[in-house]
């Protein structure tokens, strides 16, 4: 894979900005997800385990937008 020259200041700020942004609306999600699978009466086990696949979707999304942050941060360095 071909690498691009580094990046400026500003656009890893930018990148950094728009990462933490999805990292938040992110967690916001997880815990939507974790009120519902609490708190909800099913009425269908299917709905139930696709609610809790949606969750694991959602926790691993967080996982890799962290690891983005990092790397964004190392190479701030």
């Amino acid at each position: 894979m071909a690498r691009c020259g580094p990046l400026s200041v500003c656009g890893l700020y930018y990148l950094l900005k728009l990462l933490d942004i999805q990292l938040t609306i992110t967690e916001s999600e997880i815990q939507n997800y974790k009120r519902c699978l609490e708190t909800r009466e099913w009425t269908s086990e299917d709905e139930r385990e696709m609610l809790q696949e949606k969750l694991k979707s959602v926790e691993l999304e967080e996982a890799r937008l962290v690891q983005k942050v990092e790397e964004v941060e190392k190479n701030q360095e």
